[in-house]
Formats: C-alpha cells, sequence, structure tokens
C-alpha cells in the first residue's frame, strides 16, 4: 500500500508539492496562532492580576477608614488608591465611589467592600480558569489546548475555499447584476456562517454572555436570513440588509445592558 502511494506521488509531482505547502503552512498558521493565544491568555492573566491587586488595595484602605474613621492619613490613602484604581472599577463600583464622594458615608464604604469582595471572586475563579488552561494535567484540558489553535486555521481555511469559489463564479458570469448579486450573497452568507462559527467556539469554551431572550431572536434571524436566497437569489440584497440592521440592533442593545450595569 505504502509502496503504492509513493509510486503514486513520483507519478504526479504536482500533488506532491501541493501537500508539502499545504503542510508547510499548516505548521506554520498552527504555530503563529499557538503562539498568540498562550500571549493573550498571558495578557489577560496580567490584567485579572493587576485588578485583585488594585481592589485588595483599595479593600485594606476602606479597612482602615472603618476601624479609624477621624483618620486624615487613612482617609487621604483612601481617596489615593481611588484614584490608582479607579480605570479597573466596574460601573456598579465606580456608581458607589460617586456617592461616597457625594456624601462621605461610612455605610457607603460597607456597601463598596461587598461589592469589591464579589468582584474579587469572580476575578479568581477567572484567574484560577486561566491558569488551569496553561497548566492543568487533565488529558481533555491538554487535548482541548493542543486543539484549541487549529479552530482559527480551520475558519481560515473555510474563508479561502469559500471565497475562492465565488471568485470563479464571478468570473464565469458576464451579466454584470449577476455579478452584484452573487458577490451580496457571497457576504451575507459569510456573515451568518461567521455569527455560526462564533457561537459555537463560545458555547465550546464557556463564555457566551448571551443572557436576553431578544438577543437570542436577534442572533438567530441574523443567522437563518440566508434562507431567502433558496426562494430566489435576488433575495440575497434583502437578507444581507436584514442582517445589517440586525447586527445594528443587537450593537445597541448591547450597548443598552452595559448602561443599565
Amino acid at each position: 500500500m505504502m509502496q503504492e502511494i509513493l509510486t503514486y506521488f513520483k507519478a504526479n509531482p504536482g500533488w506532491s508539492l501541493a501537500i508539502t505547502v499545504f503542510t508547510t503552512v499548516l505548521i506554520w498558521l498552527y504555530k503563529e496562532f499557538k503562539v498568540l493565544m498562550e500571549k493573550d491568555n498571558n495578557d489577560k492573566l496580567a490584567l485579572v492580576q493587576k485588578q485583585l491587586d488594585m481592589y485588595s488595595s483599595v479593600e485594606a484602605a476602606i479597612a482602615q477608614i472603618i476601624h479609624r474613621p477621624s483618620d486624615a492619613f487613612a482617609v487621604q490613602n483612601f481617596y489615593n488608591k481611588l484614584g490608582e484604581s479607579s480605570a479597573y472599577f466596574t460601573n456598579d463600583i465606580k456608581k458607589i465611589v460617586r456617592d461616597y464622594y457625594l456624601r462621605a458615608d461610612i455605610s457607603v464604604l460597607r456597601t463598596l467592600m461587598t461589592f469589591i469582595q464579589l468582584e474579587c471572586d469572580k476575578l479568581h475563579k477567572e484567574k484560577s480558569k486561566l491558569i488551569s488552561s496553561n497548566t492543568s494535567s487533565d488529558v481533555f484540558e491538554t487535548v482541548s489546548r493542543l486543539y484549541r489553535p487549529f479552530k482559527p486555521i480551520i475558519l481560515v481555511f473555510i474563508i479561502v475555499i469559500v471565497t475562492t469559489y465565488f471568485i470563479l463564479l464571478l468570473l464565469n458570469q458576464n451579466n454584470i447584476l449577476a455579478s452584484i448579486i452573487l458577490f451580496i450573497m457571497f457576504i451575507s452568507l459569510i456573515l451568518s456562517g461567521t455569527m455560526i462559527w462564533v457561537i459555537i467556539s463560545l458555547l465550546m469554551e464557556g463564555n457566551l454572555g448571551i443572557n436576553s431572550k431578544y438577543r437570542w431572536f436577534l442572533i438567530a434571524c441574523l443567522i437563518v436570513s440566508p434562507i431567502l436566497m433558496l426562494i430566489d437569489l435576488r433575495l440575497s440584497v434583502l437578507s444581507l440588509l436584514i442582517q445589517i440592521v440586525l447586527f445594528i440592533f443587537f450593537v445597541r442593545s448591547r450597548k443598552k445592558q452595559l448602561v443599565r450595569i
């Protein structure tokens, strides 16, 4: 069997060259994406640790004021810590801090400490997750870590194959209107496919973070809108317009959610 395969490649050097190029590109992409993902993970870990350090220093400063409310040094130290850490605060914590600026009430500080403790608990869980993704000795986690760089590679190859296919179709079109419709159809399918890929990836990593039924409805409509093309290819224009409008609504819903927080 092996001898037959070697004979075939000797007789067809073009295939041998293509497989060599493909394998080389695959290995290069894997190494590049692996390095990028490890860097991204380390950057996230450093940010989480920085947040924990800042929150811990603010928490200690709050404790000083609670136990020594008349100590001017403790109060000044607390304000200094707030200035250093404000960029890392959540919106809820920022609101409580502003409330303290206005009222300078000890009870507000107790509330602030509670929120900081809750945020620290979340950050500790996130830190443990980031560390385990790099150093876990669990078999499934190790396999998942090795597989992770392949996900963007697979996406790149799918996009390249689909793009090449549509380019070939465009080159065979003599009608300008048909070419435009084909191009719009390509964009619409890419948007839908990318959204499906992102959702599946986030679900596998447990980082989806979409709890609103309204936002799920928008995503579902955005994904299935290319079905209109099954009725008539010219409806690809309508499909793309629907996707653009839904995406705008999705972004606006995200902004409203952040404002409520």
